[in-house]
Order: structure tokens, then sequence, then C-alpha cells
């Protein structure tokens, strides 16, 4: 009779899992074992693995070992498990397959689609933001701009705050800054893990990315980003960053909402 058990402990992308597979009686002869293996998650390309173990004669155990992956994906944890299989010269105890746990071994970080921006006065531009791994708890993601010279000019965005939990760890959130009046390139996006957020992420050093402006045609809203109530009016107002070509002297400004064309005004 065959029985099988694995690591004890979880096991960390790239390591080595050894299962232990025990013969009662030790067997005469040499027996070859028969195993499946599956997984969930990708921690390694298990038809490429060998599926069976010998046990020597006159041995009551023998292992199964195999490296697992250490790619570059950021991917959730896997299990691996290990499962005897019917075979010659030997009978399946009860004590049939083990299953290990594979860490992901991708650090904790932010992952930004941007590391640096750059537009016109009046102009914008998006990014996203999301995880690299999931997270043991949800996640805060508080995010501030500021442009210590020329002092006082914002740097204005759309999301102060992102959410990220277990379950979307992955999903990029897009955030959009914009709307500054002035040439700027000391501007500066950071992004802090609040406080109570998953251990693994709460310690890390906030992610800054710098913002450069450079003195172009666009426009500036009294407000961004404009935060509207359905059925309630809006009053904002639209300033060019600059004057016209005289060959155009008329700018006109679109608005849509929800992708769909409403008006305009003409400046």
């Amino acid at each position: 009779m065959v029985t099988i058990t694995g690591p004890t402990e979880t096991a960390t992308e790239g390591g080595t899992l050894t299962f232990r597979l025990t013969a009662d009686p030790a067997p005469t002869a040499a027996i070859t074992v028969n195993l499946e293996l599956t997984q969930t998650g990708h921690a390694h390309r298990l038809r490429f693995l060998e599926n069976t173990a010998t046990i020597e004669a006159n041995q009551e155990t023998g292992v199964f070992s195999f490296k697992t992956v250490a790619d570059q994906l950021d991917e959730s944890d896997s299990e691996i498990t290990v499962t005897v299989q019917i075979g010659t010269g030997y009978t399946v105890g009860t004590e049939s397959s083990a299953t290990v746990t594979v860490t992901d071994d991708t650090p904790a970080a932010l992952v930004l689609s941007e590391s640096a921006l750059s537009m016109n006065t009046g102009g914008a531009q998006a990014y996203t933001v999301r995880l690299s791994r999931p997270p043991t708890a949800p996640v805060t993601v508080n995010i501030s701009g500021s442009n210590p010279i020329p002092s006082g000019v914002a740097v204005p965005i759309s999301r102060t705050t992102l959410l990220f939990y277990p379950d979307n760890w992955e999903e990029p959130q897009t955030v959009v800054a914009g709307n500054i009046a002035t040439a700027t390139t000391s501007a500066r996006i950071t992004h802090s893990v609040a406080t109570g957020s998953a251990a693994e992420y709460a310690s890390l050093a906030p992610l800054v990315v710098p913002v450069t402006t450079t003195a172009g045609a666009g426009v500036i809203f009294s407000e961004f980003p404009l935060s509207v109530v359905p059925g309630v009016e809006k009053v904002f107002t639209v300033r060019l960053t600059q004057q016209p070509a005289t060959a155009t002297p008329r700018v006109r400004v679109g608005f849509s909402v929800g992708g769909l064309r409403r008006s305009g005004i003409t400046a």
C-alpha cells in the first residue's frame, strides 16, 4: 500500500517541492508509482514533468520532487496537488494525495502605467494604477498633487483615493491629471498606501510621478474634475491658456456626457 505526504509549509515560487511516498510493507522489488499532478494558478508547467516515482526494493520510502517556475508574471498564489494512481505492484492507501500552496514571488508594489507625465498647459493625461500581487487585506492608495516651484501651482487629479481588494488587485484603476495653468517642471503626484492597509503594502515608500507642463494651447476649467448631480444645474467657467491666432479668433469647446456630445461654448 502506497501513501503520499507533501511539504508542511507554504512554498515560494521558484523553490523545490518534495513529496514523500511511503510503502507498507516495503516492496521486495522496486516499484514504479503512477502519479497525477494538478494545480490551480500557474506555479509550474506540469505537463513537462514526469508523472512517476520509484520506491526501491526493501525501502519503505521514495521521493518525488521538482522545482517550480520563478517567472516575472504578477499572479495569484497556486496550489499543486500530487495524487497516487493505481499501478502494478502496489495498492493505493487512504492518504492518496497531498497539496502544497506556492506563493508568487513578485514583491508587493504599486504598478503605474506611466513613470512620468507630460502635457501642455490646460491639457490632461490619464494613467492607471494597480497592485503587483494579491494583497492579504484591502489596500487604500491616497493620491495627492503638488508643485513646490512656483508655490501655489496646483496639480489637479481626478481621484484622490483608490481601493484595492484581494479580488480586484490586478484591475487597473484610472487617474487623470491635468488642468494645470502654468508651465512647470517641478510638479509631482504622490501615491501613498494608507495606514491600516495590508501589511505588505503599508510599508511601501510613497511613489512619486513627476509632471511636466509646457506652455501651449489648452483650456482651464474652474473645477477639475467636474462633479455633477443629475437634474441639478452646474455652473463653471472655462478659459483659454493663450490667445488664439488672429486667423482663427474663435475657439469652440465641446462637451460630452458618457461619450455623447451635449453642447459647447465659443470663446
